[in-house]
């Protein structure tokens, strides 16, 4: 099996289980559908009406520069981008068939902040957003919309090895689940934190600004004891650090 045809693999596996785990929280009626109309197997379980997209966590271990020539981006758009996109077309034409259907696209906060040492993590996120913004239009008239939630840091054992973020500000999964069944409930176009609007709103007026603030950031947050390789368990946040990581609750460093 060559990489390419790997990465594929893994993808797809992803997305199943992602589907699969929704489908398991909202019950088997809500997927039904006539053997005629269902799709690839692989796709099977999340269709119909409702569709929640987890294309990996809220965040990711931090990879060190961007630029660092050991810091492939391919892996990350191939699972949370090429991926995700991957289920979501075997997923639309039975729900635009249907004339009914909702997608939940989590994404992440870094795309309205866009923190250092992310880039290829951010880059795979704001793809699917604009892909999303893109789809959400031609599907509209067949009553099938999407939403997109810009999830903060989640405490997940992904980011368990990176031991500064014990000291850092997080949601708990209960509370992203929650903010998942509230897309699910009233179909928003975005959900969002107030610190992802304002970064946003920040970026678009004071771009400039906005760069020399995450420059500091980027000097007062060096690579984790995880991107370096062994875990060190005496890895802690400084109180520069700690004090930053509250100011700008829920952003991954």
């Amino acid at each position: 099996m060559t990489a390419a045809e790997e990465r594929n693999r893994i993808a797809n596996v992803e997305g199943t289980r992602n589907a699969v785990g929704l489908a398991n929280v909202l019950g088997r009626d809500a997927f039904t559908m006539s053997p005629r109309s269902r799709p690839p197997a692989s796709t099977r379980a999340c269709s119909a009406r409702t569709c929640s997209i987890r294309d990996r966590s809220s965040t990711t271990p931090s990879t060190g520069r961007s630029s660092s020539p050991r810091s492939s981006p391919a892996p990350t758009i191939q699972l949370n981008y090429l991926g995700t996109i991957k289920l979501i077309r075997g997923l639309l034409p039975h729900m635009r068939d249907r004339k009914a259907g909702l997608i939940v696209n989590v994404s992440s906060i870094g795309v309205q902040t866009n923190p250092p040492r992310f880039s290829a993590y951010v880059a795979s996120k704001a793809a699917l957003d604009a892909w999303t913004r893109v789809v959400a239009s031609e599907s509209n008239g067949d009553n099938v919309h999407f939403t997109t939630i810009h999830m903060p840091l989640v405490r997940t054992p992904m980011i368990a090895p990176t031991k500064m973020y014990d000291s850092f500000p997080t949601i708990s999964p209960e509370e992203a689940a929650e903010l998942i069944c509230e897309a699910i409930r009233a179909k928003p176009k975005q959900i969002n934190t107030r610190l992802g609007t304002f970064g946003e709103v920040a970026y678009t007026l004071f771009p400039k600004a906005v760069d020399q603030i995450l420059s500091a950031a980027y000097k007062v947050f060096p690579d984790s004891a995880a991107a370096r390789g062994p875990q060190d368990p005496d890895e802690r946040a400084s109180t520069e650090q700690v004090a930053l990581a509250h100011l700008m609750r829920g952003v991954h460093w």
